[in-house]
């Protein structure tokens, strides 16, 4: 054999081995973003699952009464498994995580959890638009958007007739 063809023949060799030891996916022929060892499982294992974040459960607009607790649903599903954040329009939403004494709480399950729903005259902080974020090392999805409002109370008053005064030929109103 002639000295240059024996690099050759080793390269050959060395890419038949490659192709027989691994197969992409999971043997069908098609890219699924993951690699499987085909021989012994016991030297070594080649593995390559990781897959960027989806979101699997978007929120849904929410109508709450104040100081009512609230649940805005949000799952996401990717691994490594990602981290979540929750955004209010287009600011990131502080939860207890940042701050022990905050009213807003992120669940494992990356839902957001309001204690209570603070709504006043001058100041609605949790009245708005909101998007969950997931993110990992592959990227990031988010999700569609749902808004919170707050619903307002209103006190009715039913009018109803009172008896006349003297000398008097009519009803009147009840006030509240």
């Amino acid at each position: 054999m002639a000295s240059g063809q024996m690099p050759l023949l080793l390269l050959v060799l060395l890419l038949e081995v490659l192709s027989a030891a691994c197969v992409p996916g999971d043997g069908s022929g098609r890219y699924k973003g993951s690699w499987r060892w085909k021989g012994d499982r016991s030297r070594s294992r080649l593995r390559q699952e990781d897959s960027p974040p989806r979101i699997v459960e978007h929120p849904s607009d929410l109508i709450v009464s104040k100081g009512e607790p609230a649940t805005l649903n949000c799952k996401a599903e990717g691994r490594p498994t990602p981290t979540v954040e929750w955004y209010k329009d287009g600011e990131r939403v502080e939860t207890d995580r940042d701050n022990p004494r905050s009213q807003r709480m992120l669940l494992p399950s990356g839902s957001l959890f309001f204690l209570r729903i603070v709504h006043g005259r001058r100041s609605k902080p949790d009245e708005g638009s909101y998007v969950c974020v997931a993110r990992n090392y592959l990227g990031e999805a988010v999700s569609h958007n749902a808004s919170l409002e707050v619903a307002i109370s209103v006190t009715v008053c039913s009018q109803r007739a009172t008896p006349p005064l003297s000398g008097g030929g009519g009803g009147g109103l009840r006030m509240c």
